[in-house]
């Protein structure tokens, strides 16, 4: 279904959950043709839990919960907000709004007073989201 609507060029595509059930190569194939294929006029919103899969391909967050719409950013304002680190302590740098233990050290989530350049780790952006909900909108709603 997803080809035929890159196929037929159509405007708006509502894939829901379109890596389920794929295996590796096969996801790295459908990133490739959606990045390839999709173009300036068309739209794709997908539905995910897969965000690992599709990271790259994404521009724009929407997140629900419980019918409300908790954040409606782009990537690059959510890059501009927020820092993605590893770090080795937690006593590096500001105190994180969000960290989770990580092969070496931690992986943190804090407010990006510097303007330094991160990559938003999509997983990681979620767990803050949810366990620092206020925190976090917070920055996206002052």
């Amino acid at each position: 279904m997803i080809s035929f609507a890159l196929a037929t060029r159509a405007k708006l595509l509502l894939p829901d959950e379109p890596t389920n059930g794929l295996d590796i190569p096969s996801k790295r194939q459908f990133r490739k043709v959606i990045a390839g294929t999709l173009q300036d006029d068309q739209l794709m919103i997908m539905s995910t839990h897969q965000v690992k899969d599709l990271d790259n391909l994404i521009d724009h967050i929407l997140v629900l919960d419980e019918q409300q719409m908790l954040l409606n950013a782009s990537v690059d304002e959510i890059s501009d907000k927020l820092l993605f680190r590893q770090q080795m302590t937690l006593e590096e740098g500001e105190r994180p709004i969000y960290y989770e233990g990580a092969l070496k050290g931690y992986v943190t989530v804090t407010p990006n007073r510097t303007g330094t350049p991160s990559r938003i780790d999509m997983e990681i952006f979620f767990n803050a989201l949810m366990t620092e909900k206020q925190q976090l909108l917070s920055l996206f709603h002052a």
